[in-house]
């Protein structure tokens, strides 16, 4: 993992080798953070990549029976990762962020993956884009993130692409670090350079770049 304002983001692949490797890095990374690791994986192409991704990473940290995770379905419209997580149509980020209510940790559900809990997009009807330009959802987001952290290891949160989602741009300035998702033969080299920049202009603090097979 990089400085996202003074280096090139660092290419892996997508290998069980790559993965450990990638966690070795979020690792290094965790010795200045107090707490638990925050981790925004996005792709310029679909959300699907992002759910993928997020999966396979889950899947792997969850190895380790000391570790702790959650997942959180932070493609609000979408809400891909819920599906393939059976955390659909339930109350969930969207509840939390509208009105600060239920508490964040009440809203996280376990999944079908041991030592993996999912916090749900939520069923919320409010416009996205209004309500995360809402210094008041802004704060409630960020003071969820830090609490989870006192709970989970890592927090991975699946979201859309900075590139087509507008409400997105809120996510990469609260996380410890961004896992920008290209797919060989797939992501624009263009696209990826626009990405990537536009995360820096979020003040994204960390960048990261994984390279994902491509889900077809």
């Amino acid at each position: 993992m990089t400085k996202s304002n003074r280096h090139s983001p660092h290419l892996v692949d997508s290998s069980r080798e790559a993965l450990k490797r990638l966690v070795q890095r979020l690792y290094s990374n965790m010795e200045t953070i107090t707490a638990g690791c925050s981790v925004m994986l996005s792709s310029p192409d679909s959300a699907q990549v992002s759910v993928l991704a997020t999966l396979s990473l889950a899947r792997y940290l969850a190895e380790d029976e000391t570790r702790s995770i959650l997942v959180v379905d932070a493609c609000l419209r979408q809400q891909e990762l819920g599906r393939s997580l059976q955390a659909i149509g339930v109350p969930g980020l969207l509840e939390y962020l509208d009105h600060g209510e239920p508490s964040v940790q009440e809203l996280v559900r376990p999944s079908s993956i041991a030592r993996v809990s999912i916090l749900p997009a939520g069923t919320s009807k409010t416009d996205l884009n209004l309500l995360l330009k809402s210094g008041e959802s802004r704060r409630r987001l960020q003071d969820g993130l830090r609490s989870l952290k006192q709970e989970y290891t890592f927090i991975l949160l699946c979201a859309p692409s900075v590139l087509l989602s507008s409400y997105s741009l809120v996510f990469p300035s609260l996380v410890d670090c961004v896992l920008a998702l290209v797919t060989p033969g797939k992501t624009r080299r263009q696209d990826a350079s626009a990405f990537i920049e536009t995360l820096r202009n979020c003040d994204a603090r960390e960048i990261g770049l994984l390279v994902c097979n491509n889900p077809g």
